[in-house]
C-alpha cells in the first residue's frame, strides 16, 4: 500500500521557515466475508515500511512526518495468509503548529497484492525486481545487469 503526498508534508512558520507537519492514518484489514477488522500492527507479520518518514505511531495508527517541500512517497507491507481481503484506511486530520501555514494533500496511490503462483508455465526464466521509490526513479528502467 503507498501513500503520496504530491506537493510535500510541511508547515511554514511566519519567519518561512519549513517545519514538521504530519498526518496519521489508521490501516486495518479482514478477510472478504467476514466481520472482524485487523489493525496492521505489530505483531502483524513481515510489516515493512518504506521511508523513515513513516512509523508506527499506536496500535494500527502510524503516523507520516516531514518538513520538505518536495514530493513525499511512503508505502507499507505485511503478510496475510491465501486469499481475499477488504483492506481500509481512515486518515485523520493533519497535526502542526496552530502558528503556521500547512501544505499535505495525501492520495492513497496504490494496494497491491501477490498471487503466488509459478511464475512460468513455458519452462522460461523469469526475473522479479524490486525496486525502492525514490525521487531518482523515473519511468522504465532502461539498464538492468544480471550476474546468475
Amino acid at each position: 500500500m503507498d501513500f503520496q503526498f504530491p506537493q510535500g508534508l510541511f508547515g511554514v512558520d511566519s519567519k518561512g521557515n519549513f517545519v514538521d507537519a504530519w498526518k496519521r492514518v489508521d490501516i486495518q484489514f479482514r478477510a472478504v466475508g467476514t466481520t472482524t477488522w485487523y489493525g496492521v500492527a505489530t505483531p502483524t507479520p513481515g510489516i515493512t515500511i518504506s521511508s523513515d518518514a513513516m512509523r508506527e505511531y499506536s496500535l494500527s495508527t502510524y503516523e507520516i512526518r516531514s518538513n520538505a517541500n518536495k514530493q513525499l512517497r511512503v508505502g507499507i507491507r505485511w503478510q496475510v495468509a491465501a486469499g481475499q481481503y477488504d483492506v481500509q484506511v481512515t486518515s485523520y486530520a493533519m497535526g502542526w503548529n496552530e502558528s503556521v501555514q500547512h501544505v499535505g494533500t495525501m492520495i492513497w496511490s496504490a494496494l497491491r497484492s501477490i498471487s503466488p503462483k509459478p511464475a512460468s508455465s513455458t519452462g522460461t526464466l523469469k526475473l522479479a525486481v524490486r525496486i525502492k521509490a525514490t525521487g531518482q526513479l523515473n519511468g522504465i528502467v532502461q539498464n538492468l545487469s544480471v550476474l546468475a
